[in-house]
C-alpha cells in the first residue's frame, strides 16, 4: 500500500479514498477517466479552511401568534425574489414558538443575499391578501427599511454574508 506521504497533490481525490477506506487505488488509472477532474475538484474543496463557507443564524420576531409555519425563502440573486420560490437558493419552513421562529442556514459561501418570509396562519403555502391585495398574513424581508405597498426588490432586502458565524433577526409585518 502506498504511504500517503509519498502521494502526488494532485491526487487528492485517491488520498481521500485511501483515509477514508484505507485502500489504494495506484492499480487503477484515473486520468482515464473522463470524470476525473470533477471529482478532484470536488475532493479538493474539502481541503479548502472552513472559513470559506458560513452559517446563518435567522430570528424572525413579532409574530401575532403560534399558527400555521413561518416560510423562509434564501435568495443569492435577484431573480425570482421575492416570490418564486423555485428559484430560491434554499426555502425552509419551522413551528412558530413564544412569537418567534429561528432557524439556521449551513454551508453557505460567502456573498450577497436576500430572504423573503412567510408567515403562513393557515398553511396554505402561499401569502393570503385582501381585496386591495395587501397581506392578510404576515410577512418579511431581510432589511428594516421596506416598501410599504409593494414587495421588495433583492437590492432593497439584499445582506452581505461575510462571517463564518453570522445572526440576523427580521421583524415580521402584518
Amino acid at each position: 500500500m502506498e504511504k500517503l506521504c509519498d502521494m502526488q497533490a494532485g491526487n487528492s481525490f485517491k488520498t481521500l479514498l485511501t483515509l477514508l477506506f484505507g485502500i489504494s487505488l495506484s492499480a487503477f488509472s484515473w486520468q482515464a477517466l473522463p470524470v476525473r477532474a470533477a471529482l478532484d475538484q470536488a475532493a479538493s474543496g474539502l481541503e479548502q479552511s472552513p472559513s470559506t463557507s458560513a452559517s446563518l443564524h435567522l430570528t424572525v420576531e413579532g409574530l401575532r401568534n403560534n399558527k400555521g409555519l413561518v416560510r423562509i425563502s434564501l435568495f443569492n440573486s435577484e431573480d425570482g425574489f421575492p416570490e418564486d420560490n423555485q428559484k430560491a437558493l434554499k426555502v425552509l419552513a419551522v413551528a412558530p414558538k413564544g412569537g418567534k421562529a429561528q432557524v439556521a442556514f449551513g454551508s453557505l459561501p460567502a456573498g450577497t443575499y436576500a430572504i423573503a418570509l412567510l408567515h403562513d396562519e393557515n398553511e396554505n403555502g402561499k401569502m393570503d391578501t385582501n381585496l386591495v391585495g395587501y397581506p392578510k398574513e404576515g410577512w418579511g424581508a431581510s432589511a428594516d427599511q421596506l416598501p410599504t405597498f409593494r414587495a421588495p426588490r433583492f437590492q432593497e432586502a439584499a445582506f452581505e454574508l461575510k462571517e463564518p458565524q453570522q445572526q440576523l433577526t427580521i421583524r415580521i409585518r402584518y
